[in-house]
């Protein structure tokens, strides 16, 4: 049979310049405009969440709706996982300061 996906999801390309290298990013999201991350954080995997909050990762995306991960954890109550989220946005605000 055909195979179907559980979720709707839009594949975002960016484009940037780093340096003298172009880069491209994909970004998979849901039909929300929710990331992997998102999705984890309002589900409260914090597990999954650790492996996607990590440097580089824009943990300040919002959705379509207008909400970050964080957001969404808090939202749900899942303290374990907006943790994990806080901790990278801690560690970027860090860095801008340096």
């Amino acid at each position: 049979g055909q195979r179907r996906s559980l979720v709707d999801t839009r594949t975002l390309e960016r484009t940037y310049v780093d340096g003298d290298t172009i880069k491209m990013e994909l970004v998979l999201t849901t039909a929300r405009g929710d990331t992997a991350l998102m999705c984890a954080a309002e589900k409260g995997d914090a597990r999954v969440v650790r492996l996607l909050a990590v440097p580089g990762t824009d943990v300040r995306a919002r959705n379509r709706g207008g909400r970050t991960a964080l957001e969404l954890a808090v939202g749900e109550g899942h303290d374990e996982a907006a943790r994990a989220i806080d901790a990278v946005e801690q560690r970027l605000d860090e860095e801008e300061f340096e």
